[in-house]
């Protein structure tokens, strides 16, 4: 989570251990939403995490202002950093698509 700026809550609502996580997004300023993570094995012997993000905004200003004025990803790529720093490992942001889907 971001040092300045809102809280948001989340929740696990599925999980397969070493293979594949659902994070559900409690309310957070209008938006509701899920993650969902898979790990892979890569060639090297290493793991690739990938997180989708399903995001929700139900008041339409603020879907308009979130498009133009908002980093929608910046949470998903904060809390990405947050597990690379946990094990050791560096964050590559520019490694990973861009996968949010928004409605």
């Amino acid at each position: 989570i971001q040092k300045k700026g809102q809280t948001i809550t989340f929740k696990v609502k599925s999980k397969i251990p070493y293979s594949r996580y659902e994070i559900e997004i409690i309310e957070a300023n209008g938006f509701t939403g899920h993650w969902t993570g898979t790990l892979n094995q890569t060639v090297n012997g290493g793991t690739e995490l990938t997180f989708t993000e399903y995001s929700t905004i139900k008041n339409p200003f603020i879907k308009v202002f979130s498009y133009l004025f908002f980093d929608l990803g910046a949470t998903i790529d904060q809390y990405l950093a947050d597990v690379a720093k946990a094990i050791g490992e560096e964050y590559n942001k520019n490694a990973s698509d861009d996968h949010n889907e928004r409605s």
